[in-house]
């Protein structure tokens, strides 16, 4: 203290008073004061001292056991307690700065000096850690450079989150103590005096140097891998995730569909295309697509027909299981005029539900379902994300009660018009409309239960059957 004045080490305001070796300066802890009431005068003995003139102290400092007990009521600092108090710093570390600020070695008397652990070390704890957080088990974390946020991919589920540094810290870091309390426990007494553990805040900090980087999160279902290194050396992450339909052989040995094994969905099929073979034939063709190829079609169906003819049985309890739920969605129409289509991302199929454009006052949404079609790439905005670019892989399914509800031209390849028969259920009697599906099943329930037994055989045939890629495209 004797080789440090304060104000040398801090840019004090200060005026010299009438007395020699005395000063009035601003109160460096007692923010936005505007009249000096630091008082602060030289020790040769032992270095500059500063009594502050407010005796009711200052919220949330913590003093020194000694400032309590003072008999005056001021608050009294020397060089040490000033710096500690100013920078946060423990007693140790600002003994330790100031002395390398006045060029003396400052060592800890009957402390031995401990060794730190190795990067492989640090490696082992954290993976220790990671296996000990709730919520983190079987996961992997990457960094997404574009977004600033952190991915937790589930190994074992095949999904991922985001998160931010925050949420991610509080899970990590209570946990992290924990774990080097056991370690250090688990150490002999001897090695244990030797060994410096790392605090939870370096184990976090080791994750966030180990850990993956990647540019960005992608949709590549042609690609098998969790992270793509492209050709311009970037890594990205890959949204996909192999589905047990993926491991399914893809053979093109049948010509035609055996619709006697599957009376339920062959009957709901019949009804979808009013027992017209053509349309019975493209839609089982671009849903055999859909389950056994990864390629966009670039084609989408247009159903429209009265509420209840089976259109959403059809996507939700047959076509949703061929491509995966997690590849599946559906919107409303009002998404197709939103700024935001994040909806659009890690999608092979997406429904449009109750759709009726209008064309004469809204022709953004006319020229965004045509780019959606047919578009090879689109840029993705999501909020609170940047936005980005990715392979479209997305096809559509669009449904509507109204035969007008998407305008098309004649020479347009875009659409193929399914008009649907009649509702499936009689809403007086509450059975099934058609003799045929009356017969065999009776009431709409069994229809139901029919189909689902049905699917898992139905769709493991679609992928034997030889899909004509020229009729679902024509």
């Amino acid at each position: 203290k004797r080789r440090l004045r304060i104000r040398e080490v801090f840019d004090l305001q200060c005026r010299n008073s009438y007395e020699a070796g005395k000063f009035y300066c601003l109160c460096p802890v007692h923010e936005g004061e505007r009249n000096p009431s630091f008082l602060l005068f030289e020790n040769d003995e032992t270095g500059d001292i500063a009594i502050d003139f407010h005796p009711n102290g200052h919220r949330g400092v913590e003093y020194p056991e000694w400032v309590k007990t003072s008999k005056d009521g001021y608050i009294y600092f020397d060089v040490i307690d000033l710096y500690r108090i100013l920078n946060g710093k423990s007693f140790i570390e600002a003994v330790k700065e100031l002395g390398e600020l006045a060029g003396v070695e400052v060592k800890e008397k009957g402390r031995a000096k401990q060794e730190k652990l190795d990067d492989e070390q640090i490696k082992e704890i954290l993976a220790r850690v990671l296996n000990q957080t709730q919520g983190l088990e079987d996961k992997d974390i990457f960094f997404d450079i574009s977004q600033g946020k952190y991915i937790l991919y589930d190994r074992r589920n095949k999904t991922y989150d985001y998160t931010d540094e925050k949420t991610l810290k509080v899970l990590i870091e209570p946990s992290a103590a924990h774990v080097i309390e056991q370690i250090r426990n688990e150490l002999p007494e001897q090695v244990r005096q030797k060994v410096k553990m790392p605090s939870p805040r370096e184990i976090f900090t080791a994750l966030q140097r180990i850990m993956v980087k990647v540019e960005e999160a992608t949709y590549e279902p042609l690609n098998t891998d969790v992270l793509i290194k492209g050709d311009d050396g970037r890594i990205r992450f890959n949204s996909y995730r192999i589905r047990d339909l993926d491991l399914i052989p893809r053979t093109d040995e049948i010509d035609d569909i055996d619709w006697s094994k599957y009376p339920g969905i062959s009957g709901l099929f019949d009804n979808l295309t009013r027992y017209d073979a053509r349309e019975k034939r493209y839609l089982t063709h671009w849903t055999a697509w859909k389950a056994k190829y990864k390629e966009k079609i670039k084609t989408a169906i247009v159903m429209f027909g009265p509420q209840g003819a089976g259109k959403n049985l059809f996507a939700e309890h047959i076509l949703e299981y061929a491509v995966g739920r997690e590849n599946y969605s559906e919107i409303g129409e009002y998404l197709l005029d939103s700024p935001f289509n994040g909806w659009m991302f890690g999608k092979r199929v997406i429904v449009a539900n109750e759709i009726k454009i209008d064309y004469q006052n809204n022709f953004r949404v006319q020229g965004v379902l045509k780019a959606y079609i047919t578009d090879e790439t689109i840029e993705i905005n999501q909020k609170f994300m940047k936005p980005h670019k990715v392979t479209n892989y997305a096809d559509f399914l669009i449904f509507s009660n109204h035969e007008d509800a998407v305008k098309i031209e004649n020479s347009d390849r875009r659409y193929f018009v399914i008009k649907t028969g009649p509702p499936l259920v009689n809403p007086n009697t509450g059975v099934l409309n058609d003799p045929n599906l009356r017969a065999k099943f009776g009431t709409i329930d069994a229809l139901v239960e029919a189909i689902d037994k049905e699917r898992d055989e139905f769709i493991k045939e679609l992928m034997r059957l030889k899909v004509d890629k020229k009729m679902v495209r024509h």
